[in-house]
């Protein structure tokens, strides 16, 4: 299965910092599945990033703010790449159908997530599921619906991804 999973940046990181206690879970979860999928992580900035741009805002000008944005997002992907033993891809044409590693922020003017939803257009992802800090989305609801699809899940448990994958409920209903 080809799989791009993006880590709300509110999960992986707060305002001091990498929250390495749940990248560590998040990596465990990523072991087991790059041996048999074809992985891409992305990853957003989290509270790190904003308290940081809010803090150099008004000193200089929005184009070089979005830059220096977009080379804390690279950090971000470094980490990432180290700890779960993927390749950092820093430009979108590197991605193709067989690309596996971490991507987050590329250029000024484009979210991560909308990165990742390229890269899996790109890899033909079977899943894209996006990690945030609210319990997800469904496309029907679990309770009368046996087999239904996650488009989005809470990443507070990363090991719910296994569940998922094999098709189990994990989310809200919007309805």
């Amino acid at each position: 299965m080809r799989l791009v999973i993006k880590i709300g940046g509110s999960l992986a990181f707060d305002a001091n910092g990498p929250r390495l206690a749940y990248l560590k879970r998040v990596g465990e979860v990523v072991a087991v599945l790059k041996k048999k999928h074809q992985l891409i992580v992305a990853v957003g900035g989290g509270q790190f990033i904003r308290k940081y741009l809010r803090n150099v805002k008004g000193k200089l000008p929005n184009r070089q703010i979005e830059w220096i944005f977009i080379e804390l997002l690279r950090a971000n992907v470094r980490l990432l790449s180290f700890m779960f033993g993927l390749k950092p891809i820093f430009d979108l044409n590197e991605v193709t159908k067989k690309t596996t590693g971490v991507v987050g922020g590329i250029r000024p003017g484009r979210s991560t997530d909308a990165n990742a939803a390229v890269c899996a257009e790109k890899i033909k992802a079977d899943l894209f599921i996006k990690l945030t800090n609210v319990e997800g989305i469904f496309t029907k609801d679990p309770k009368k619906y046996k087999r239904i699809k996650t488009v989005v899940m809470s990443g507070r448990n990363p090991k719910h991804l296994f569940d998922v994958l094999q098709g189990g409920p994990h989310g809200t209903v919007i309805g």
